[in-house]
C-alpha cells in the first residue's frame, strides 16, 4: 500500500514547481522527497487513501494528515532524523545548506506567525494531498478531505495547511478554507509563493 501511496503521489505532483524548488532542479529525487514524506508520516501522523476498488492499484488519492498535538518531528524523532538526513544526503551541497539554514527555519517560523504559535497543538494539519491525475476533478479530492474535516469539526478543532498554487487555493477555498498568512520562499530557480490556509471549528 506504501508503495501505491508513493506512485499516487509522484503522479500528482508532476510538473509542480516547488517540488522542483525543494530538490534544487533535480527531480530524481522525487521519489526520495515523497517517499520521505510518507515514512515521516506513519509513525506520528496518518495517511489516508481514497480507493475505487478492493485492490491496492485501486488507490488513486493520498493525503498525509498530522493530528492536534502531533507533527513530523514530534514523536520517533531519531528514526525521523535518520529518515531526514538519508534524504538529504542526496541532495547538492549547495541545496542541503539552502534547507538548514533557510527553507526550515523560515517556514517553522512564519508558520508560527500565520497559524499562531499553538496550531500544531490545536489543528489537524494537512501536510501533503494528493490524486492521481485521471481521476482529478471528480470528487475524490473532496472525499478525502472531508473525512478529516468531519472529524475535526466533532472535535472543534481546525484544519490547517500550506499550499504554493493558485489553481489549489481555489480549491481549498472552494472547501471552506481561508487565507490567513502568505510568504515568499526564495530560491535560486524561482521564488514560490507559500499560502497558509484555515478552516476553523468551534473555538480553535
Amino acid at each position: 500500500e506504501v508503495e501505491r501511496a508513493l506512485q499516487v503521489l509522484i503522479a500528482a505532483f508532476e510538473g509542480d514547481p516547488f517540488t522542483k524548488v525543494l530538490l534544487g532542479g533535480d527531480l530524481s529525487l522525487v521519489p526520495h522527497l515523497l517517499g520521505l514524506n510518507l515514512k515521516t508520516a506513519l509513525p506520528t501522523g496518518q495517511v489516508h487513501v481514497v480507493q475505487v476498488g478492493p485492490e491496492i492499484y485501486d488507490i488513486v488519492g493520498v493525503a498525509i494528515w498530522y493530528p492536534p498535538g502531533t507533527s513530523g518531528m514530534s514523536i520517533k524523532e531519531e528514526e525521523n532524523s535518520s529518515n531526514k538526513d538519508d534524504f538529504h544526503s542526496t541532495l547538492s551541497e549547495e541545496q542541503r545548506t539552502w534547507w538548514s539554514t533557510y527553507f526550515t527555519p523560515t517556514v517553522g517560523r512564519l508558520s508560527a506567525e500565520g497559524l499562531g504559535p499553538d496550531y500544531a497543538r490545536n489543528a489537524w494539519h494537512l501536510h501533503m494531498f494528493g490524486i492521481a491525475p485521471e481521476y482529478q476533478g471528480k470528487g475524490l479530492g473532496k472525499m478525502l478531505f472531508n473525512y478529516v474535516d468531519n472529524m475535526a469539526a466533532s472535535q472543534g478543532k481546525s484544519v490547517v495547511l500550506e499550499t504554493t498554487t493558485n489553481v489549489n487555493v481555489a480549491i481549498y477555498k472552494h472547501l471552506g478554507c481561508s487565507v490567513c498568512h502568505e510568504i515568499q520562499i526564495e530560491n535560486k530557480f524561482r521564488d514560490i509563493r507559500m499560502t497558509f490556509m484555515v478552516k476553523r471549528h468551534g473555538d480553535s
